[in-house]
């Protein structure tokens, strides 16, 4: 979508003129940017975050709209390490599951920090196994 289709979407005007409209408020925007600085992230607390063990279950493509990180790991909760977390399943969205490592039918350890709702997860490694 190139930008005259982007500033169509943004704000609500065919064409040129949504372009026009746009170049009008982007320095606006700019000086608004400049004069508040975005809200801090609140401080982790490391006693709500839950380290868990987790063996996956299964991986999807299930692309968003607008979004790279497309795909989605099931994952069944072996044992709570720490923290608090009482469900049995535990599901996550990454980008690549290749490049994260991940495999079917693996264990992990995942570090999961309350974030919204839901969890942002800040930490992620495979366990070792013990040779047979």
């Amino acid at each position: 979508m190139g930008i005259h289709g982007r500033a169509a979407r943004f704000s609500g005007l065919p064409g040129l003129a949504a372009v026009c409209a746009a170049l009008a408020v982007w320095p606006c925007l700019g000086a608004c940017a400049r004069r508040h600085s975005p809200p801090a992230l609140p401080a982790v607390d490391d006693r709500a975050a839950a380290l868990l063990l987790v063996t996956v279950e299964r991986i999807e493509y299930s692309p968003l709209v607008d979004s790279d990180i497309n795909w989605a790991v099931y994952t069944k909760v072996d044992r709570t390490i720490s923290g608090r977390y009482g469900a049995a399943a535990f599901s996550f969205r990454v980008r690549n599951p290749t490049l994260e490592g991940l495999e079917i039918g693996r264990r992990y350890r995942i570090k999961a920090v309350p974030f919204g709702r839901g969890y942002r997860i800040e930490r992620l490694e495979r366990v070792k196994e013990a040779p047979r």
